[in-house]
């Protein structure tokens, strides 16, 4: 039964890392091929990272693993790396690596552009998953290849003199593109926060005015949910062992995998983790979640034969069902919320129509995604522009810059384009909350010189717009969905 066919993204290798890291940050190695030097770099960037990460994202066979922790215990004992145990509030173990002051400084030396992060002396109350899987966004920078800027943990405080107190935002990371002079705010959320804090967040950026340049300025929320991994071939979901465990448990009987994710819970069994985690692997490939025995022996068969990329790739796929279930819930409350008590004066609402973007990405596809954000006049943009050239007459180059549609500047459109008949514009709304919120304002207005077009991820997204959110009302006489498909390198179709 092999339902695990999931299509597999490219391994970077250590010479790819090194060559990244000369060319995004401006690390210079000074000629040294030395494969330690590529390891403090990234851990530098990323500030924490496990030894299975630098395996996979250096190309590392699986059977070298051994020869990697001879760099890695080497780098500890000249104090360069430190390292520390971590125990997850999932019930899994880490053992981080981070750089000593030593190593901290030895790294920046190689730096030949600014960085905006310093030394910190970290102890084990101050390590979380959290910093951890920021780390990641950092490192899927990297991987993204386009020369940028980093900074972790900025804090904005207003310090009053008069002003209205403003409260305290503390980001996780900022990164400035030194190309397009674009600027992108991360917000890391393991899932352990409300909808309403999330929502409280944008608040907090609209007071600060962060992303009042919604042409440079955006905000990703970066979805990771630290249980579901494939840092380890024997965790979780992807150890036969583990699975031999449940299988067990439910020969005595517990017919479906509900029935035993119930009753685990209920015991407060470290099995629960594993049949959880096997039954969002389930939901996000579309299998029926009241798996049986049978099929638990199934997928332990398909297991032994899946390589670890494509391990991650269902790990990936997992986490993005997570990351949409997240989008869509704080959709439906800004929806609410738009419904009872609009005003366009009201809050973050006018901002969102004005042309604010909140995207919601998993954190181990934000280089897959960032093509999508930026939507640079080469690659995607032109794949839509030459599609779109073929059905609208006279189409003109995109305009990057957001315009209002008309003079009472209650609605924002991004990526605008005219055509002989009318105008274009282009809108993120399968990832953006505020292209969402954009959607619904234009279904109510009567723009017919104006053709939107919304890219979605899957036809899912279209149903949740349609059906969910919108329960089957709307306008959809000047809208198209458009399917990009961003892991299958921007495959582009009418739905």
């Amino acid at each position: 039964m092999k339902y695990l066919n999931v299509k597999r993204l490219k391994r970077t290798s250590t010479k790819e890392v090194r060559s990244l890291l000369e060319d995004t940050i401006g690390m210079t190695f000074s000629g040294s091929s030395d494969i330690k030097d590529t390891i403090l770099g990234v851990v530098f960037l990323t500030g924490y990272i496990t030894a299975a990460d630098l395996s996979y994202y250096l190309g590392m066979p699986e059977n070298s693993f051994k020869s990697l922790h001879r760099q890695l215990d080497d780098l500890v004992k000249g104090k360069y790396l430190a390292q520390i145990g971590l125990d997850g509030k999932d019930g899994m173990s880490k053992v981080l690596y981070y750089t000593t002051e030593l190593g901290f400084m030895a790294a920046a030396s190689f730096m030949s552009k600014p960085f905006y992060f310093s030394y910190k002396r970290r102890g084990k109350a101050a390590t979380t998953i959290h910093d951890y899987s920021n780390g990641l966004n950092a490192l899927q920078l990297l991987l993204y290849g386009t020369p940028f800027c980093w900074s972790r943990e900025v804090t904005y405080s207003s310090s009053g003199n008069g002003k209205k107190h403003l409260g305290t935002l503390c980001i996780d990371g900022i990164v400035d593109f030194y190309e397009s002079g674009k600027r992108i705010f991360f917000e890391e959320d393991l899932g352990n926060e409300t909808i309403a804090t999330l929502l409280g967040k944008l608040s907090k950026y609209k007071a600060y005015g962060l992303l009042d340049e919604p042409a440079k300025t955006s905000l990703i929320y970066s979805m990771r949910k630290p249980y579901i991994t494939a840092d380890s071939p024997s965790f979780l979901a992807f150890s036969p062992q583990n699975i031999d465990s449940l299988i067990k448990y439910m020969s005595c009987g517990k017919k479906t995998l509900n029935e035993a994710i119930l009753s685990l819970k209920e015991e407060k069994s470290p099995l629960y983790d594993v049949a959880k985690s096997l039954s969002d692997i389930y939901s996000s490939l579309g299998i029926e979640s009241k798996a049986t025995v049978y099929t638990l022996e199934s997928y332990k068969t398909d297991l032994e034969e899946l390589k670890l990329d494509e391990r991650v790739c269902v790990i990936n796929k997992v986490q993005d069902t997570f990351c949409k279930s997240r989008m869509r819930s704080l959709a439906g409350l800004l929806y609410k919320k738009y419904r009872s008590d609009f005003s366009i004066d009201a809050d973050y609402i006018r901002n969102l129509l004005q042309g604010y973007s909140a995207y919601f990405i998993p954190t181990p596809l934000i280089a897959s995604y960032l093509p999508f954000i930026e939507l640079k006049e080469s690659g995607l943009a032109y794949s839509i522009y030459e599609l779109l050239k073929a059905e609208y007459k006279g189409l003109s180059p995109f305009n990057g810059s957001p315009l209002f549609l008309d003079d009472k500047k209650d609605l924002v459109l991004k990526n605008m384009a005219t055509f002989d008949s009318g105008r274009v514009a282009v809108e993120y709304a399968g990832r953006d909350v505020g292209a969402i919120i954009r959607l619904i304002r234009f279904m109510e207005t009567d723009y017919k010189d104006v053709q939107m077009i919304c890219l979605v991820d899957d036809s899912s997204d279209v149903f949740f717009i349609k059906n969910v959110l919108m329960e089957g009302h709307g306008r959809y006489d000047n809208i198209r969905f458009l399917l990009i498909e961003p892991l299958k390198l921007g495959t582009l179709k009418w739905i």
